[in-house]
């Protein structure tokens, strides 16, 4: 995911700042969100929160996280 952040979907975004969710994938039934500087091609990736499948993620907010 470091190489490729761009790869999640965008949930929402604030300034450079784009926040992402992507699934982890098969056979785990889990999300992954995380945030990364767009701005900042080989910046840091910061995984946020990994919640299953039927937790809900309606509710979640992402920027929340921030520092």
């Amino acid at each position: 995911m470091a190489a490729y952040p761009e790869l999640g979907r965008e949930v929402s975004a604030r300034g450079t700042i784009s926040y992402r969710v992507r699934p982890l994938g098969d056979p785990l039934p889990y999300w992954v969100w995380y945030a990364y500087d767009a701005a900042d091609k080989g910046g840091v990736v910061s995984l946020l929160m990994l919640l299953h499948q039927a937790q809900d993620r309606e509710r979640f907010d992402p920027t929340r996280f921030d520092d």
